[in-house]
């Protein structure tokens, strides 16, 4: 807000209470010259003398009605000439107020070119930032609240694993000390997967890429756990082609892996193979890697209740765009296939 602006508007009531003042004064003068004029001119054509005190009395009284007449002139030429900026105040006393309801937006036009309408201005201003504000909060605290429920539904993933395992030992009445090591490990490996995903709820940032020589057996890994999750309900084909260095954001994987594997379980059909292929494929010009997933099932025709409603499906979406990825889907009433393809970092 300049100097400048900020006295024209004084000037602006200076010289509205000025001009109102030189017409009072011009008035009084006036009225008061006229009105002795027309009561001597009365008393002589009357034939009545006034003595000294009467006629004191006389001018103090024919004083006071002009002093009162041209101080209500006074008061209504100020009013008329002020009362623009004065009705413009009380738009803006008015808006403001809108600004203490939640949400509440306020849009005030601009008028004239002083202190109030950079008044003005600047109340549009704070109030689009508190719009826009409000609206960043909203948006944030549903960003959050979509990431803890993505995050919640893929620790559910490793967590059934454990169960079954747990279940399949509790069962057995004598187990061997190679099945035994066999499901301490699995147990070990979903243990440290929770892990990972719950240190990842407490920080929401991108994970970290991994320096991974061959992209090619990493994913011969992955995919190998992921058969041990389905092979009691499905039988299971993989493949793997071409192969690359890259730095590979292996949680990212895994989650994408475990979502798919959870989707299979809801939903196909055990009577029918369940796919899955990986193509690893390097770009030279781009220094990056592609790594693109393909999975694919028969759909069961009665689908197992489910409460995810969609929710790995879009979690797998949201982790394939932060490697300026994709996931697209492909259904039909009897196949269901995804396809997932991710960019990292050549090496």
């Amino acid at each position: 807000m300049s100097i400048k602006k900020r006295r024209k508007l004084a000037h602006e009531i200076t010289g509205d209470i000025g001009i109102s003042l030189v017409i009072s004064l011009f008035t009084f003068c006036f009225l008061y010259f006229m009105s002795s004029s027309i009561a001597e001119r009365y008393m002589e054509n009357s034939g009545r003398a006034l003595t000294d005190g009467q006629q004191y009395v006389m001018n103090v009284w024919i004083m006071s009605v002009c002093a009162i007449a041209c101080a209500v002139l006074f008061t209504v030429l100020f009013i008329f000439m002020s009362g623009k900026r004065i009705s413009y105040l009380t738009t803006i006393i008015r808006e403001i107020e809108n600004l203490k309801h939640p949400g509440g937006r306020v849009d005030i036009v601009p008028e004239g070119n002083d202190e109030l309408t950079e008044l003005a201005e600047s109340i549009n201003y704070m109030s689009g930032m508190q719009a826009d504000m409000i609206e960043r909060e909203k948006a944030m605290r549903e960003e959050r609240e979509l990431f803890v429920r993505n995050l919640s539904h893929d620790i559910r993933t490793p967590l059934t694993s454990m169960i079954s395992y747990s279940q399949m030992m509790s069962e057995k009445d004598v187990i061997s000390g190679d099945e035994a090591g066999k499901y301490a490990e699995m147990m070990l490996r979903r243990s440290v997967q929770i892990k990972e995903l719950t240190d990842r709820l407490l920080d929401d940032r991108a994970g970290t890429p991994e320096r991974i020589d061959s992209v090619r057996f990493l994913m011969e890994q992955l995919l190998s756990e992921w058969t041990e999750m389905l092979e009691d309900s499905f039988a299971c084909d993989i493949a793997v082609e071409g192969d690359a260095a890259a730095s590979v954001d292996v949680y990212a994987v895994r989650r994408i892996l475990d979502n798919l594997a959870s989707n299979v379980e809801k939903y196909a059909d055990d009577s029918e193979r369940v796919t899955i292929s990986v193509k690893i494929s390097a770009d030279d010009t781009e220094r990056r890697c592609a790594l693109a997933i393909h999975q694919e099932n028969a759909i069961r025709k009665t689908p197992a209740v489910s409460e995810s409603r969609g929710i790995g499906l879009e979690s797998v979406r949201q982790l394939a765009a932060m490697y300026v990825g994709s996931a697209d889907v492909s259904m039909t009433e009897e196949e269901f296939s995804m396809d997932v393809v991710m960019y990292f970092e050549r090496i």
